[in-house]
């Protein structure tokens, strides 16, 4: 979720849709943020990628790397400044 952006990005890895009911929660959270925070409202966008091919599970190893990567990223969007992959690395 990027409320920054107005844009919900929704992963299932068994290309399952999410309930209306979800879909309709977060939609009007997202309305509320553009009114209190910009005074108007900018219609949310939904985006659904199929980039799961593979539908066995993931190693921890694996699962552990991916959750690093995703927090990384969200991290540089939010604060560019400070360089997140060196931030594990000692002198």
């Amino acid at each position: 979720m990027c409320p920054k952006d107005n844009v919900i990005v929704c992963l299932c890895s068994l290309h399952h849709k999410i309930p209306e009911a979800a879909k309709s929660l977060f939609t009007n959270a997202f309305k509320v943020h553009q009114l209190a925070t910009f005074g108007n409202r900018k219609k949310t966008s939904w985006i659904f990628p199929k980039v799961f091919i593979d539908p066995t599970a993931l190693t921890e190893e694996e699962l552990y790397d991916l959750r690093d990567r995703w927090a990384t990223c969200f991290l540089q969007l939010y604060n560019p400044e400070v360089d997140y992959d060196d931030a594990d690395e000692k002198d």
